[in-house]
């Protein structure tokens, strides 16, 4: 009992004693202080977060209190650099990317555990920077609540590049470009494992997809609640939300598509995604893809208004896909299968006087409403 109660006071303890840290804007300087104790005075906004990160015991909280610019990166790699068991708050202040060059990752971690970032804002007003936030090879990742606008290579990614990396969770995350400053994905993800937790993800805007699900193992549970993507992967061929690569098994709640490339694609390999409403508006190409990806289930909502293509297409070996209850309108063929597709089931749709052309031998049309 004696052990016990020393075990539980000293958790205690150490959940007291987490640290904070302040990174505050008076004139031109930067000040950084931990548990009021200053750890830097000076003009870069990145390196009084980082000194804070430095100076910061497990379990503690960095806030950043003023929006800033970044800085120049001086020709080599420059980031907020997180750690292990340390949150990042934004307290809904402005990190601005300034430099004019491809070596700003606004925020980043490589090989970290419990790693995380909230409430903050990343803009660029050189849309040269590399990445808003990256995780590489991490686990126990934490996004929350925040935005990137005119990021160049993409807004929030997660990546096994530099060794496993799993267990994400994510709250609202949004990203944003200018029409003349498309950049990548709102957020990617590459080879979890564990779990993908992720509320909400809103896109416009992009070069590629509000999200993006990419070879993720058939053992990791992605669960997504709502995916909102305008005008994403315009001219590029990406969608509101892509699963590629062998992807494994997805779960989305909603998907809501405007003026995107495609409002929901499925390609190479990828298997076992469910998609409960996907509502598609005014897409560039068909407004759903399923292209050499099997299992596929796309449970209601509407395609409506697919200017490049049929609403909705089953390509190359897509094998075992359902899609029920979807209200389509336009003109001409609705759903088209080619060849090499086969044991496709259209059911419960509402054709509008468009129709559906099945290539398949074992593909079925049932209960569809002409």
């Amino acid at each position: 009992m004696r052990k016990l109660i020393a075990v539980s006071l000293l958790a205690l303890a150490t959940c007291a004693f987490a640290s904070t840290g302040e990174v505050t804007l008076s004139g031109s300087t930067w000040t950084g202080k931990v548990d009021g104790t200053t750890k830097y005075t000076g003009s870069d906004m990145f390196a009084a977060c980082n000194a804070c990160i430095n100076a910061m015991t497990s379990g503690g909280t960095v806030n950043l209190r003023n929006s800033g610019n970044s800085g120049s990166s001086g020709g080599v790699n420059k980031a907020i650099l997180l750690d292990d068991n340390i949150t990042f708050n934004g307290n809904n202040c402005t990190v601005n990317i300034n430099s004019g060059d491809q070596n700003i990752i606004s925020f980043w971690a490589t090989g970290k555990n419990n790693v995380g970032v909230s409430n903050v804002k990343i803009t660029s007003s050189s849309g040269q920077d590399r990445y808003g936030v990256w995780f590489r090879g991490c686990t126990g990742q934490n996004l929350q609540n925040s935005s990137a606008a005119n990021v160049d290579n993409g807004c929030f990614r997660s990546d096994n590049s530099t060794g496993p990396t799993g267990n994400i969770t994510v709250g609202t995350l949004t990203g944003t470009a200018s029409a003349s400053a498309r950049e990548s994905h709102a957020l990617k993800t590459d080879n979890q494992s564990g779990y993908q937790r992720v509320t909400t993800i809103n896109g416009t805007d992009l070069g590629g997809c509000g999200l993006m699900w990419n070879t993720e193992p058939s053992s990791v549970s992605s669960t997504c609640t709502t995916v909102n993507g305008t005008r994403c992967g315009v001219g590029q061929g990406y969608a509101a939300f892509r699963v590629a690569n062998s992807n494994g098994k997805a779960s989305v709640g909603t998907v809501n598509s405007s003026g995107s490339c495609h409002g929901f694609f499925s390609c190479s390999g990828s298997y076992g995604t469910t998609i409960t409403t996907l509502n598609v508006s005014g897409s560039t190409s068909q407004g759903c893809l399923l292209q050499t990806c099997n299992n596929t289930t796309i449970n209601g909502g509407y395609i409506h208004g697919s200017s490049g293509g049929n609403p909705l297409r089953i390509a190359a070996t897509a094998l075992h896909n359902v899609v029920n209850g979807i209200d389509f309108t336009g003109s001409g063929v609705a759903v088209l299968e080619t060849s090499g597709g086969d044991y496709n089931t259209i059911e419960n749709c509402k054709l509008h006087g468009m129709t559906i052309s099945l290539s398949g031998a074992h593909s079925t049309s049932v209960n569809n409403t002409p």
